[in-house]
């Protein structure tokens, strides 16, 4: 349209979607706690390693030692 190839915006009947956001509802150091005293071995140190680092999932299961 800005090049002058069509009259029209094919785009003026679209409509953006709403944006909806979620508020965080993170663990509290109690639940943190009740968590890390049931894992074991490595998996605790993975649990306890995202919870303090905020990584998300996919960037943990990226992770190489």
């Amino acid at each position: 349209m800005h090049d002058g190839i069509i009259d029209k915006n094919p785009m003026e009947r679209v409509k953006n979607l709403k944006i909806e956001t979620r508020k965080a509802d993170p663990f509290t150091l109690e639940e943190i706690g009740k968590i890390l005293d049931i894992a074991q071995g490595q998996m605790r140190n993975l649990i306890q390693f995202a919870v303090w680092t905020g990584l998300r999932t996919s960037e943990l299961i990226a992770l190489e030692w």
